[in-house]
């Protein structure tokens, strides 16, 4: 039978070599690579618009089928663009509003679309919400906790000008899984660029 030290020093050891593992694929990842939790995520470039907008998304990322589309996104207000991962657990979405808006006023614009899902379902949980400069453009954010059919859901939704108009961008994974793509959202946040 195992004593308590015995129990501590095994749980020492298993700590170690977790700790070892990560810092040997921390330094052996490459520069587009994300370490998050023991896990590497490669983010390559992604293009919309005709190629005007630009964002780093998840190398295995891909258009949502139209089958799935119909089930996850059923109204009219479908976003133009919905990427997704192999299982279509995770999403990553734009939609432009046709609404004009200058640089000034995103910060404006989020808190109103905050007070609007806050409207729209007063159980919907907001975590955090900023404003970021990147690329000399003013992004704005919301992260919420969102109730699903089948569970919680986190939302980092993001708010911008794109060609005079307002772009609003989601990235929605079931809530279990908040912590790795919150961190991957806003590194992929972070690397927007406006290509015109």
């Amino acid at each position: 039978m195992e004593n308590k030290d015995d129990i501590a020093i095994l749980r020492e050891i298993k700590a170690n070599k977790k700790e070892k593992k990560n810092k040997e694929i921390q330094k052996n990842k490459k520069e587009n690579e994300v370490f998050i939790d023991g896990n590497i995520y490669e983010l390559v470039d992604g293009y919309f618009y005709d190629d005007k907008l630009y964002m780093q998304i998840p190398k295995d990322f891909q258009d949502m089928k139209d089958e799935i589309k119909d089930i996850k996104y059923p109204n009219i207000h479908r976003p133009e663009i919905i990427k997704t991962n192999k299982t279509s657990e995770i999403d990553i979405t734009f939609k432009i509003i046709d609404q004009e808006i200058i640089e000034d006023s995103v910060y404006e614009l989020t808190i109103g679309m905050k007070n609007m899902l806050k409207n729209l379902n007063p159980s919907n949980i907001f975590i955090s919400q900023g404003l970021k400069k990147i690329n000399l453009k003013n992004i704005g954010f919301l992260e919420l906790k969102t109730t699903a059919i089948d569970g919680f859901l986190y939302n980092l939704m993001f708010f911008m000008v794109f060609e005079g108009k307002v772009l609003i961008g989601k990235i929605a994974c079931i809530y279990d899984d908040y912590k790795t793509w919150k961190e991957l959202g806003f590194k992929m946040i972070d690397s927007i660029k406006i290509m015109y």
